[in-house]
């Protein structure tokens, strides 16, 4: 214990002044945490109620254009949706009938004509393989 006090008193000081600039650091970095999250909450507030606003815009132009029923635009779409469309003809109706059952007939013929591929087994089958048994490839 020969260590004079001047050294000591530097020591110590030394440990004092990293410990508040520790301190001071970590309350800086709070801060900065704190503004960010305020900014966060502001900027989701000014983006809800922006929406908000849009969304109420929206709905009264798109109730004025509803009710505003002598506009062009408006009387072109009533009367493309109103179309009546001719019934389909006899001789139409026979074609669709042939290539409905040409496609019908193609699909039977390829199942009944299927070859190769991948076929799973009905049943699981149970192995039991033991520590003797040769190695079997698959």
């Amino acid at each position: 214990e020969n260590v004079p006090i001047s050294r000591l008193n530097d020591s110590t000081r030394l440990q004092q002044k990293y410990a508040s600039k520790h301190s001071r650091r970590k309350l800086r970095k709070k801060e900065r945490r704190k503004q960010s999250s305020i900014d966060e909450e502001a900027l989701a507030a000014a983006v809800t109620a922006a929406d908000e606003e849009w969304t109420v815009l929206e709905d009264s132009l798109t109730a004025k254009a509803k009710a505003d029923t002598s506009s062009r635009l408006r009387t072109a779409i009533d009367s493309g949706h109103s179309l009546a469309r001719p019934p389909v003809g006899i001789f139409r109706s026979a074609i669709n009938a042939g290539h409905a059952a040409g496609a019908a007939i193609r699909r039977l013929t390829k199942t009944l004509q299927r070859k190769g591929g991948v076929k799973f087994a009905t049943a699981n089958i149970e192995r039991t393989f033991q520590a003797t048994d040769p190695p079997t490839k698959f």
